[in-house]
């Protein structure tokens, strides 16, 4: 059985936001996606370790 996710992320060069840089946009979403990976892979050890 294959279990298949998805995240939505906005597309770095169209997130850019007032008073901020193309720069930061790809950083601040960088950021995010980092975020959700980290917690799905603290949610699949442990749910592979109970």
């Amino acid at each position: 059985m294959v279990n298949r996710y998805h995240w939505g992320f906005e597309d770095p060069p169209h997130a850019q936001r007032e008073d901020e840089s193309e720069l930061d946009a790809f950083r601040r979403i960088r950021d995010e996606i980092k975020l959700v990976f980290e917690a799905y892979a603290t949610g699949y050890r442990e749910a592979v370790s109970a």
